[in-house]
């Protein structure tokens, strides 16, 4: 939650459980989920373009330390972060074996990677009209967005 788990508490969370490593196999870095649902609850808010960057970054560099450290990148950021910040998703191989997938990390580039492949049978489509729907949340909106603006230009 911007102000309240990032900056230096995020720094000590991803050390403090690096260190319980390979106990603790790997960790997911996920921005506080808000909905329209909260009366008579705490103020709180959405991290925006710049502070997701920040945390990207930073999650970046621990990751190096922990691959030479762990022989794993350990910490991933999750999809939204990337969204938020307008940055491209990592290569397939920097999400190695997936582990938190389930958390949102990695499930974008995943769909990236699996279009990609059998985008080649979609060719057949050129010049006909083509009907995509995707059912989505706000927070991932942008994403798909910008994924079906790629599938009508097939």
């Amino acid at each position: 939650m911007p102000g309240i788990n990032d900056g230096d508490q995020l720094a000590r969370t991803i050390s403090e459980l690096g260190e319980l490593h390979p106990n603790v196999e790997s960790l997911a870095v996920v921005p506080v989920g808000l909905t329209k649902y909260r009366d008579n609850l705490p103020d709180l808010r959405t991290y925006n373009k710049d502070e997701a960057a920040e945390i990207i970054d930073y999650v970046e560099s621990c990751q190096d330390k922990f691959s030479a450290t762990h022989g794993s990148r350990f910490v991933w950021p999750a999809d939204e972060f990337y969204v938020i910040a307008e940055r491209p998703f990592p290569n397939r191989a920097s999400y190695e074996e997936m582990p938190q997938f389930e958390n949102g990390i990695g499930m974008c580039r995943e769909f990236i990677t699996m279009f990609n492949r059998r985008r080649s049978k979609l060719k057949g489509l050129k010049g006909r009209a083509k009907r995509v729907a995707m059912l989505t949340g706000s927070s991932a909106s942008g994403f798909w967005r910008g994924i079906s603006c790629r599938i009508s230009k097939i």
